[in-house]
């Protein structure tokens, strides 16, 4: 597909990473691109942020779908770009069922993938048991760096990734240091 061509699918969760998600689609359609919203209605009462950036949304002619554990089919165009926005950093359980289906109905379309935080579906090392979770080619990590990032188990679903700071004030960021190749 040509640049003009290339979509955009965000995959938004109702949490504060699904409001990100509903952000970035808002982004993309004032700069002109293509852009659709499938929400994945997991059960969970929508966060602050997703319902005030969900209410932005509606001034714009963006399509917004939902899929739930009755309609949990996805499709991807030949020409989407994803970005992932289901779960962030706040997941703490493995994701299976039907969550699980559509993380690998995304996977089997060999589309690019952006994840947002972090690839959703990983849990930090201390969970233990890994469940479904996207392999993203390039994850922008919000905030902070996280521990995921940085063991075989998770690391490399990570792809790519950059860390963006999000205006954290220093006493809420955890204690990270990373000793780099000029370091050693």
């Amino acid at each position: 597909a040509r640049v003009a061509d290339v979509r955009f699918l965000i995959l938004a969760g109702q949490g504060n990473n699904g409001g990100d998600g509903l952000v970035i689609a808002r982004h993309l359609a004032l700069a002109g691109k293509q852009v659709r919203v499938v929400v994945a209605n997991h059960g969970v009462r929508p966060t602050e942020a997703y319902r005030k950036n969900r209410d932005r949304l509606k001034s714009f002619s963006i399509p917004v779908n939902s899929i739930d554990s009755t309609a949990n089919s996805i499709e991807v165009g030949v020409n989407e770009q994803v970005v992932d926005c289901l779960f962030g950093s706040g997941l703490s359980r493995p994701l299976v069922g039907w969550l699980a289906t559509v993380i690998d109905q995304v996977l089997a379309s060999k589309r690019p993938l952006i994840s947002v935080d972090r690839p959703s579906g990983v849990l930090d090392p201390e969970f233990g048991v890994q469940g479904a979770a996207f392999q993203a080619d390039k994850t922008l990590v919000l905030g902070a760096l996280q521990s995921a990032l940085f063991v075989p188990e998770t690391g490399p679903a990570y792809g790519n990734w950059e860390l963006i700071p999000i205006g954290l004030p220093p006493t809420v960021l955890p204690p990270t240091q990373c000793i780099e190749e000029q370091d050693v």
